[in-house]
């Protein structure tokens, strides 16, 4: 499929209508992490999810989504001075031919054009951070004398299936965005492992992750809307969650993480909207010969529709292939072709009373997928075979790795959302006062795969979370979460119950700053000897240098020789922006 005519519409049709009013906020919400509503109630959620409906910023009621983010737009500049060059343009010099460059300490761009109409133009700023300081509580394994470490769970690990949100670690992302209402560019810093706390870990410190540009035209006398987003971004699929990701911080459908382009088109048809989106890009993994993934292209188209503002439905398709010719210095350069496709529908319903529901269901097709880069992030894995993060070692392959890349993965992901006094008031409580809220949660992996070791096992993982808003600047909750990672091996099952308290500044608020204890009930906390998969497992690809697993690696000192906390102590602090 192509994206040509769409872009050439956008250029076309780019103008704002010639008799709309001067317009002083411009809508970036789309380039920046979609926030919890103001009526939701703090409850420790991890990093928002990046969604087009996401409330606006109001301290009332959420806006409506289709529109873009307001932001406050700088005063217009003033016209230069007529006698003088423009700011960075190239002159001749007055010792003799040549240029010099005019010295402007408004010119900060290596690149730069003509003067342009100063006109709504604006700048705005999103973020968010989550700063927890998580202390495990183990016993030395000689004398049994009480140590302190960073935790050894084995939950904690993001891109492992057995996550489960408890355990959260550090993260911030910050999203610059200038435009105004039809063009707008946006920078996105982002981060982890936070180096004034922290030895300085290169690979934690992504910088500029992503880059890219945005149009988003108004056609005239038309309420169609149609935006069309270019360069080095991630578009969300399958987000479980009402405003967010989900309790499982995942994606049923995919994150995509590609350099490329995406077109969106929404129809409005009286109270149906009609969505519509392409996209294609390429992802480059790391290029070390340990790493089998290889450089990969990434097709995906989805349809929806809306009704009323209470029914969403989605059909979804992802497929990422990598194609590439053998390089120098490759270990085993057979099998480089690979697929991987990833498909099904969602289903989310948003009532007055009877709360929020979600349902999904994927399947993940995988060829030779060890070759595929990280251009899907789904279900906690990322591509197929990087390194060990994939969806192979994730899921297709046991202790004895016999797929060769082949193999499907059939997910379920169900999560309801729901609230006491929105049960008895309605529409007109929106979140000022006293509440008890509930978020119930599940997710169910069946998988097909030629290893045996795995081929027609299923994983299964569910929980709750009760919280209760107490006052102003007070609530107290608490989460429980079963796992089992192995239908086929009940040794590895695990439970987590985390009892917290959350102080913020009111009702309606960004920020929260959180206490809570982690209890981990474990199946079987050691194995047997000679026995190492009965019992619980941390992630395929512990986090390194300290978490659960990690062997020693490149000079560094591994995780410590213990087994994995019962108990785990968080003060942590979020807020978003």
């Amino acid at each position: 499929m192509t994206t040509t005519l769409p872009l050439l519409l956008l250029l076309c049709f780019s103008s704002p209508p010639e008799d709309a009013p001067p317009d002083t906020t411009i809508d970036t919400s789309a380039g920046a992490p979609v926030n919890p509503p103001p009526n939701q109630v703090p409850d420790g959620d991890d990093a928002p999810a990046d969604s087009d409906d996401a409330p606006a910023d109001s301290d009332d009621a959420p806006a409506d989504g289709d529109e873009l983010p307001t932001v406050a737009l700088e005063q217009e500049a003033e016209k230069p001075d007529e006698s003088h060059p423009t700011a960075g343009e190239a002159v001749g010099s007055e010792g003799g031919p040549g240029t010099r460059s005019v010295m402007n300490p408004s010119t900060v761009s290596t690149h730069g054009g003509g003067s342009v109409g100063a006109k709504g133009w604006g700048f705005d700023f999103h973020g968010y951070l989550n700063a927890p300081m998580r202390l495990g509580l183990g016993e030395h394994p000689i004398d049994e004398r009480t140590t302190v470490h960073a935790p050894l769970v084995p939950d904690d690990q993001f891109l492992s299936w057995q996550h489960t949100s408890h355990m959260r670690r550090s993260w911030a992302e910050l999203y610059f965005s200038y435009g105004n209402q039809v063009a707008r560019g946006t920078v996105v810093i982002e981060a982890f492992n936070f180096t004034d706390v922290n030895w300085n870990q290169s690979n934690a410190q992504f910088g500029i992750g992503q880059a890219y540009v945005t149009l988003a035209p108004r056609f005239k006398n038309s309420p169609i809307r149609l935006r069309a987003r270019v360069g080095a971004f991630d578009n969300r699929y399958g987000m479980s969650g009402r405003y967010d990701l989900g309790e499982y911080e995942t994606w049923v459908f995919g994150r995509t993480r590609a350099m490329g382009e995406t077109v969106g088109i929404a129809i409005p048809v009286k109270k149906f909207t009609i969505n519509l989106e392409h996209g294609f890009g390429v992802n480059r993994p790391n290029p070390s010969i340990y790493n089998t993934s290889r450089f990969t292209m990434l097709n995906h188209a989805h349809v929806g529709f809306e009704w009323n503002n209470l029914i969403e439905l989605n059909l979804h398709y992802l497929a990422a292939y990598a194609m590439e010719e053998d390089r120098r210095g490759e270990l085993n350069p057979e099998n480089r072709r690979g697929r991987m496709q990833v498909f099904g529908p969602e289903l989310r319903l948003t009532t007055k009373k009877a709360g929020f529901w979600y349902f999904g269901f994927s399947i993940i097709d995988a060829y030779k997928a060890r070759t595929v880069g990280p251009a899907i992030e789904v279900i906690h894995a990322q591509g197929g075979g990087n390194y060990t993060l994939g969806v192979v070692d994730n899921y297709l392959e046991g202790p004895s790795q016999q797929s060769d890349g082949d193999g499907a993965v059939y997910t379920l992901s169900v999560q309801t959302e729901h609230s006491l006094r929105k049960m008895i008031q309605g529409d007109q409580f929106w979140g000022a006062g006293w509440d008890v809220t509930l978020t119930a949660y599940g997710m169910l992996n069946l998988i097909e795969s030629p290893d045996p070791d795995v081929d027609g096992t299923y994983k299964l993982k569910f929980g709750a979370d009760l919280f209760y808003s107490a006052l102003p600047w007070l609530g107290g909750a608490v989460r429980f979460d079963h796992v089992r990672p192995h239908s086929d091996l009940p040794e590895q099952v695990f439970s987590v119950l985390s009892p917290r308290l959350v102080f913020r500044s009111s009702w309606l608020t960004r920020e929260q700053i959180f206490v809570q204890y982690s209890r981990y009930f474990y199946a079987q906390r050691e194995c047997d000897m000679g026995e190492i998969y009965y019992c619980t497992q941390p992630p395929v690809s512990p986090v390194l240098p300290d978490g659960w697993g990690a062997a020693s690696l490149d000079n560094n000192r591994g995780a410590p020789l213990n087994l994995p906390d019962n108990n785990v102590i968080t003060i942590g602090a979020n807020i978003w922006w």
